[in-house]
């Protein structure tokens, strides 16, 4: 067995030394004369040496000598079967457009180390940066048993389960003096820094690290560790902006149970719709010394448990938490504590809108964005200043110190409140065409702000708003608001707006007479297909003497009062034009009338249920309804040319109706 054993390490060691003589790395692997990797060939012949064979590289040493860009899709360096195990040194170096697209796991410029180490390495991914599903980090998706030491990571991290800005999943195993500038998201255990923290052995810690960017997902989300398994964490911060829909979200950790957390705090930006979500810690088991958060409106310190020691919410500026290492940290003027060991970190910028001072953490060496113009009644903003000095603040210069920066205001004698003049109008558009809504308004220094249904539209503050070529999308109700120096923001009425699709090149009915056979007097049902994008329908004759009831919309009851051939027509219209569609007819007199004789008279519909319309008549002519027995039932007398009487009530069968100069029948249902 002892022979086996000694032949399979002799094995091993003559592979990696044959892989690496045929490589074209330079060194001999060691401590002091490491193999150099100065390309993106190199770099994939250390990649394809571990994935490709047996070999770990376990106790060998690798020194990163150039900045490297990537220009493809990267496959990590290790994997759970076939793990790095050596030294890497970054040197400060960058590994530039890490990009990764994969649906696997153990993802990261590394894939999977084992008690192996990389240290002074950056790392930026493109704007796509990396998505993947279990174990994702941007130096390495699982880190089992190594030690990342003064690492950097910027960019997008994405994915499902153990997603973290350095390390997916961190198994006992050492991180010190790491930070990232990322946005990540997962779905569970997701981390600015390590998604997912476990530890079985007391000396492993995360030390030394911060993290700024956002962190989001749904449950065990934190600023710095989604779920923190009995490890310990100990002089670290997070500036990060947190939020979650699920259970367990803080701003430096989700979750921790077991372990430590010592000296460090909470500059995280927290909002759940969750539950159990803290400003420092979402759900806690451990002992906390030493930390603190800033208020959330969200949530208290911790979101549920006990801080097991000295923790609270607290604005820990212009001084050193207590018991904290003046080793470990350092802090000048008002500004927060910063890591000793790492590039200065946060600076503090105070910005001054009348009485109202607005304090941000920003990391150094870093430009803001402008703020949108502040208000202040009876005054009229005119820029941001440095301090109370004429030198106007300019947003594009990075800050390295921290600064207050101004509102310059100007009064305004006289000023006059806002009122609407003109409100914006109804309009009906077709697909693709222009519009400008318009206010008009007097006040003021009037300031403007459009919205539809009820959003606020991003960079629409002006008394128009174009919509240009539009789409459905763009249907719904707009309006704006108008606020002068003084009074009260006044709101428009709303302006709906109907963005419609062309009509098909062919309308068809849904309903018409049978064969195009018409009797004078009766009822007639016409139907037109439905269109969703038509605004208007709208029926006619060729005769002019067709009464439809009613004249507009997709069906109608269609009354033929003149004999001979004539054309229904239906025009279709909407904001891109109209459809017209006809249906000849033969309109032949009614068989359920007799005419005594050729008279003017008419009647409609009929057969009839309740209202008998009569037409053709001379005012102040007297009518009389007869049963078919003969028998009077009603007499009536007419002011005009038409009338109407209600039948309703009548038993079914024929009646008969009489004018001065015409009798005709009825038939009753």
């Amino acid at each position: 067995m002892k022979r086996i054993l000694f032949f399979t390490i002799v094995s091993l060691l003559i592979s990696a030394n044959t892989w690496a003589q045929s490589a074209t790395w330079t060194g001999a692997g060691s401590i002091n004369d490491p193999y150099q990797i100065g390309s993106l060939a190199q770099l994939s012949e250390l990649k394809d040496s571990i994935n490709n064979t047996a070999i770990d590289y376990s106790g060998k040493h690798f020194s990163l000598i150039t900045n490297i860009t990537l220009t493809s899709g990267w496959t990590p360096i290790g994997t759970e079967a076939r793990p790095f195990s050596g030294i890497f040194n970054g040197t400060g170096k960058w590994i530039l457009n890490l990009e990764i697209n994969t649906t696997a796991n153990n993802i990261g410029l590394f894939g999977f180390i084992k008690n192996g180490m990389v240290r002074n390495l950056n790392v930026a991914t493109t704007t796509s940066g990396i998505t993947a599903n279990l174990k994702v980090g941007g130096i390495v998706g699982t880190n089992d048993g190594g030690y990342l030491d003064s690492c950097h990571v910027s960019g997008k991290i994405v994915g499902n389960t153990s997603v973290g800005g350095v390390v997916g999943e961190n198994i006992d195993g050492t991180i010190t003096n790491c930070y990232t500038i990322c946005n990540v998201s997962g779905s569970l255990y997701t981390g600015g820094l390590v998604g997912r923290n476990t530890s079985e052995v007391s000396n492993k810690y995360i030390e030394s690290c911060y993290t700024t960017g956002s962190v989001s997902g749904n449950s065990y989300i934190g600023g710095l560790i989604g779920l923190n398994d009995r490890g310990n964490i100990e002089n670290c911060f997070t500036n990060c902006t947190v939020s979650s829909t699920g259970i367990a979200t803080g701003g430096l950790a989700g979750s921790s149970t077991g372990g430590s957390v010592r000296n460090s705090f909470s500059l995280a930006k927290v909002t759940s719709t969750g539950s159990y979500a803290g400003g420092f810690m979402g759900m806690n088991g451990s002992t906390i010394t030493g930390c603190y958060s800033i208020p959330n409106d969200c949530c208290n310190f911790l979101g549920s448990g006990t801080s097991n020691g000295i923790g609270d919410i607290k604005e820990i500026r212009g001084e050193l938490g207590e018991g904290w290492s003046i080793y470990a940290w350092d802090v000048s003027g008002n500004n927060y504590p910063y890591l000793k060991l790492l590039p200065k970190q946060l600076i503090t910028l105070v910005i001054v809108t009348g009485l109202i001072e607005e304090t941000i953490s920003i990391n150094t060496n870093t430009a803001i964005n402008e703020p949108d113009d502040p208000f202040q009644s009876g005054y009229l903003f005119d820029g941001w200043y440095e301090t109370y000095s004429l030198n106007k603040w300019n947003f594009s210069t990075n800050i390295t110190s921290s600064y207050y920066i101004y509102a310059k205001w100007t009064y305004v004698p006289n000023a006059t409140k806002a009122a609407i003049t003109t409100n914006p109008q109804n309009a009906d558009l077709c697909v693709g065409s222009n519009h400008t809504l318009t206010v008009s308004a007097t006040g003021s220094y009037l300031r403007y702000q459009w919205y539809k249904n009820e959003v606020a539209i991003k960079d629409a503050t002006s008394d128009t708003y174009s919509i240009k070529n539009a789409t459905p999308a763009d249907s719904g109700y707009y309006y704006v608001t108008v606020q002068a120096l003084v009074g009260e923001i006044v709101k428009t009425e709303k302006a709906h707006i109907s963005v419609a699709n062309p009509l098909p090149a062919n309308i068809t009915f849904a309903n018409v007479p049978q064969d195009g056979k018409i009797e004078t007097g009766l009822e007639y049902v016409f139907e037109v297909n439905r269109y969703n994008d038509a605004s208007l329908y709208k029926w006619s004759s060729s005769s002019g003497t067709v009464k439809f009831m009613p004249e507009t919309g997709a069906n109608t009851k269609a009354f033929f009062m003149q004999e001979g051939y004539d054309v229904v027509n239906i025009t279709v219209s909407n904001a891109c034009g109209e459809r017209v569609l006809s249906y000849p007819v033969r309109v032949d007199p009614s068989s359920g009338s007799e005419n005594i004789e050729d008279a003017v008279p008419s009647i409609y519909p009929n057969p009839v249920s309740d209202i008998l319309n009569i037409i053709g008549l001379t005012a102040g002519e007297v009518i009389k309804l007869y049963n078919a027995s003969g028998s009077l039932i009603a007499t009536y007398t007419t002011e005009n040319e038409k009338m109407s009487i209600n039948i309703s009530s009548l038993a079914s069968g024929v009646y008969y109706l009489s004018t001065s100069n015409k009798t005709m029948k009825v038939i009753k249902n």
